[in-house]
């Protein structure tokens, strides 16, 4: 997608398709303007923008995650890896999750530390 010229309008379609494209990045905001030649700025604008704005939030709320039920069997005192995020969170990863699905921790790691 080509960025906007400087100072153009922007329609909302293309708001969206922007935030979109950045909250499926696993770019941070300025990493991911620069990459894209946009101002980060106007990129915070359009991601945060005004609280009560409706112009690129979702109709309806999607869920990110879905609550999992554990079997009583399970043993929940062996973990292989602990990540401790900045916010003070702690999430813990049995060995089996780490050697089956790196990509999964990356992805839970990601969604875990954004705002």
């Amino acid at each position: 997608m080509k960025r906007p010229p400087y100072g153009a309008r922007v329609s909302r379609e293309e708001i969206t398709s922007w935030v979109r494209r950045y909250r499926a990045s696993s770019l941070g905001l300025r990493p991911f303007a620069e990459k894209n030649e946009l101002s980060i700025n106007r990129l915070r604008y359009w991601v945060y923008g005004k609280r009560n704005s409706k112009s690129v939030r979702p109709a309806a709320a999607v869920p990110v995650f879905q609550e999992m039920k554990l079997t009583a069997g399970l043993p929940l005192q062996s973990w292989a890896a602990e990540v401790s995020l900045p916010n003070g969170l702690a999430v813990r990863f049995s060995a089996e999750s780490i050697q089956s699905s790196p990509e999964f921790i990356v992805q839970v790691i990601h969604q875990l530390s954004r705002p």
